[in-house]
């Protein structure tokens, strides 16, 4: 049974993907979406409970940072990375946590599956 009292934790600094993810999310998960703007955000005060993070790749700053990527993560849980870029075009090293990419655009189908497994 899911940890319905876990929080995903959604970086996204455009207002309607931002809704439109969130309502995605919660319609095929049992977990509160909190929806941040930015990075800063995000970490000020620090995230409670090691939340699951959906981040994309673009933030209001600017491209996520290999530093940024590093504040983020250790927060979270999980990190899951929404973008519409190839993987060859990450500007940091991912692959030492436990992360996941969900590529835009996606289905339904597809964000089910990757909350299954987180």
């Amino acid at each position: 049974m899911p940890d319905v009292d876990r929080k995903i934790v959604l970086i996204e600094d455009e207002p309607i993907i931002a809704w439109d993810m969130k309502h995605k999310i919660e319609s095929v998960s049992p977990h509160q979406v909190v929806v941040y703007e930015s990075y800063h955000d995000c970490i000020s005060p620090p995230l409670e409970k090691n939340p699951t993070v959906f981040c994309n790749l673009r933030l209001i700053e600017g491209w996520i940072t290999q530093e940024k990527f590093d504040d983020i993560v250790s927060y979270a849980d999980k990190f899951v990375l929404c973008t519409g870029l190839s993987d060859t075009s990450y500007h940091f090293d991912h692959t030492h946590s436990d992360t996941h990419v969900l590529l835009k655009p996606f289905t339904m189908h597809q964000l089910k599956k990757l909350l299954d497994i987180l």
